[in-house]
């Protein structure tokens, strides 16, 4: 199972700068469709910040929500990758600008 830390780490993305790996991003994310997935990710979210929470107040709420950030990033960016691969192979054939 690969990882995605950030935008750069996503292979399709890794040779674009930093600003067009945004513009892709944005443009890919608003074209994925919510599904079960996405309710699942948010889900984990508020169970990792309430489980921390009742473990450790304050500092656990915050280590529980970021546990769940990084899980929701994992299933957003894997909702997001087709729409990725569609645009970044768009940008090949000379049909979307980055610009």
């Amino acid at each position: 199972m690969r990882i995605y830390w950030s935008l750069r780490s996503i292979p399709e993305l890794r040779s674009l700068d930093a600003e067009q790996r945004r513009r892709v991003w944005r443009r890919a994310r608003a074209n994925v469709p919510p599904d079960w997935r996405l309710v699942l990710g948010w889900l984990l979210f508020g169970v990792t910040t309430g489980g921390g929470f009742a473990l450790g107040a304050l500092p656990g709420a915050l280590a529980g929500a970021l546990l769940g950030a990084f899980l929701l990033l994992q299933i957003v960016t894997r909702q997001t990758l087709p729409y990725i691969r569609v645009d970044v192979a768009r940008r090949h054939r000379g049909t979307v600008e980055f610009g």
